[in-house]
């Protein structure tokens, strides 16, 4: 007995491992927040493992995973007050560079790039930007995220189109008030 459940544990463990950083990066592109994403992630776990039980068809994890994960985030929102959703919007920074090594410049003009993509990003729906990350940050193909998400590949080139327009024109329409038009 103890074999059998070691076992189901390994194998789900196995499962898990499989899913957890698609997960993690439509968690990132919800909160905006890599640590916050990690607490949900862990809860999205925990109660993946306590469920594991109730998914009929072994075939349709990725939207069942999918689902649980909303439903933490709407919990996670939820329980915020205004003042905590504001001050965690506010604690996300860029990536630092270590600026000794890295010429000043260099260094100034990638941040401000940064910004300038965090800002466009913000202003898109949460569909577009886990689509977005996962396409252009993971490298799923459309068919990879229409299963994760559970939603046709059609839907997905779609959004993928629309939300990579959308990203320019948010992106022109925050150039620099120094640039020359």
């Amino acid at each position: 007995m103890n074999q059998s459940n070691g076992e189901l544990n390994h194998r789900w463990q196995t499962v898990w491992q499989q899913h957890a950083k698609w997960l993690r990066t439509v968690l990132i592109a919800r909160l905006r927040n890599e640590s916050a994403a990690d607490d949900v992630l862990q809860e999205v776990a925990v109660i993946a493992w306590q469920k594991r039980t109730q998914l009929l068809d072994p075939e349709k994890i990725e939207p069942w995973l999918y689902r649980i994960a909303i439903r933490q985030i709407q919990t996670l929102w939820r329980s915020r007050t205004a003042a905590k959703r504001q001050s965690a919007g506010d604690s996300l920074s860029c990536e630092t560079f270590d600026r000794n090594q890295v010429d000043p410049l260099d260094w100034l003009t990638s941040e401000e790039a940064h910004q300038q993509v965090r800002a466009a990003m913000d202003q898109m729906s949460n569909q577009d930007r886990e689509i977005l990350m996962l396409k252009h940050t993971e490298g799923w193909t459309y068919q990879q995220i229409a299963d994760r998400l559970g939603i046709s590949v059609d839907k997905i080139i779609y959004r993928n189109t629309r939300a990579c327009q959308r990203l320019r024109t948010q992106l022109a329409s925050l150039k620099p008030e120094w640039t020359n038009p």
